[in-house]
């Protein structure tokens, strides 16, 4: 699976390679904070991994999950974002 691995920092990268190697995910690593301006960068991966500097808020979350993409309109159904979509829906209308 593709992944788009947003703010890895070197030292960090080697490690991650070093365990990935027996999942064989193909891990692209992205040299930028993942955030409301750089959410489009995810298009085309069904996998977003994040680190702690990253904001993963409700707009990135959701522009994710809609599949804010300007080069590509992949379907996401079956990602993370996808499922998180599916579940914070559900505890929307579950509350309103």
């Amino acid at each position: 699976m593709r992944v788009a691995m947003f703010s890895a920092q070197n030292y960090e990268r080697a490690l991650l390679d070093e365990l990935n190697a027996s999942h064989g995910h193909d891990l692209v690593y992205l040299d930028t904070l993942l955030g409301p301006k750089t959410a489009l960068l995810a298009a085309g991966f069904p996998a977003v991994s994040v680190f702690v500097n990253d904001t993963v808020d409700r707009t990135v979350l959701e522009d994710l999950a809609r599949g804010e993409r300007r080069s590509s309109r992949r379907d996401v159904r079956d990602s993370i974002i996808s499922t998180w979509r599916q579940q914070t829906n559900s505890e929307y209308k579950s509350s309103a």
